[in-house]
């Protein structure tokens, strides 16, 4: 099952000590699990904002990670496709920027091929009376194609 993209503003009720804790952790390259490199990553405490999740979406949640990428201005970030799925079901994004030094953000896809708007489980793909070895290897080619 998908579920909808829900947007949050003001989430943190103080972001500029959170912007001063993240400022001063260390970051590093690391290689995903989808074999991506991703530039200045921070790994933090799993549960770094999990009462604010709870307190947000009115029920408990358990947080399995934290991680910060730090993208510096005038530089471009990966902007692959991809999906969270091979670490967990829900993910949160959540923006440090200051709002002046807002530009972009996160775009939602639709693969056009398949109509899947996020990494299928065998299970769907299997649904719709697809090979799944076939579907995933094609998501994979497209993933950088707008």
């Amino acid at each position: 099952m998908t579920l909808p993209y829900i947007a949050k503003d003001d989430f943190l009720v103080h972001p500029d000590k959170i912007r001063d804790l993240v400022r001063d952790m260390p970051f590093a390259d690391v290689t995903g699990p989808d074999g991506e490199e991703y530039k200045r990553v921070a790994i933090a405490a799993h549960d770094f904002f999990n009462a604010e999740i709870e307190f947000w979406l009115g029920f408990p949640v358990k947080q399995r990670y934290s991680v910060f990428r730090l993208n510096y201005g005038g530089e471009n970030p990966n902007s692959a496709i991809h999906s969270d799925a091979l670490y967990d079901s829900h993910a949160l994004v959540l923006y440090l920027s200051r709002p002046e030094d807002c530009v972009g953000g996160t775009a939602f896809w639709r693969h056009r091929k398949t109509g899947f708007t996020a990494w299928p489980s065998r299970e769907e793909i299997l649904r719709r009376g697809k090979n799944p070895q076939r579907v995933w290897e094609g998501l994979t080619k497209d993933w950088d194609t707008p």
